[in-house]
């Protein structure tokens, strides 16, 4: 399985290598572990100036996706790395047109045949590397959607300062004040100072 690193604007680091080795090493049912890497990662990213979205945090990993998938590719049991690696060589061989020896000694012929069946097992072998890289990117996009959600609660969340205490009266004094204020201007014009109503306080 060939490792292609694709340029990016972002220098994957040593131990972000190191990180993913660890990652991919891990099982389904590890999902706390997964969060301390990821946390890394996330640490990592932060401390150079990215500005950690789902969308950013996506484009990373796939700028080095052969990389991720080769090391899938190491986690799976050697005899099935054997069979992939097999699969492969011969297809390469067979769809140019060139016969197959395999290490038991069978000759695979450059059929048509025998092109589709071993295209075919290529494919396979491919889409269960995809599936792990796609379920591991799954993985750290929930996560991170957790994790922004959480900063964002955070810096969103505030109390406002209560206001200063005030005693009974204050209070009613506040109240008919304020009553007072909403009154039109001479809504008692007219009417004699014994008549006029007092606004009680609630």
């Amino acid at each position: 399985m060939e490792v292609i690193e694709k340029k990016s604007s972002y220098t994957w680091s040593k131990q972000a290598m190191e990180l993913i080795d660890q990652l991919v090493d891990l099982n389904e049912a590890q999902i706390k572990d997964k969060s301390l890497i990821f946390d890394r990662f996330y640490e990592m990213w932060e401390n150079d100036g990215l500005v950690v979205t789902i969308s950013r945090a996506k484009d990373q990993l796939n700028q080095q996706r052969n990389y991720i998938k080769n090391c899938i590719f190491l986690t799976l049991p050697e005899a099935e790395q054997e069979k992939m690696k097999e699969a492969e060589e011969i297809y390469s061989s067979i769809k140019n047109g060139q016969p197959y020896k395999t290490s038991a000694g069978k000759i695979i012929q450059a059929r048509e045949d025998e092109k589709t069946r071993f295209k075919k097992e290529v494919h396979n072998h491919n889409v269960k590397l995809n599936n792990r890289y796609n379920s591991l990117v799954l993985d750290f996009e929930n996560y991170l959607r957790n994790k922004n959600d959480q900063k964002t609660l955070t810096n969103n969340f505030s109390y406002d300062p209560l206001p200063p205490m005030v005693d009974a009266q204050q209070l009613r004094d506040i109240l008919e004040r304020d009553a007072k204020s909403n009154i039109p201007d001479g809504h008692f014009k007219g009417m004699a100072e014994g008549e006029k109503r007092k606004i009680s306080a609630v």
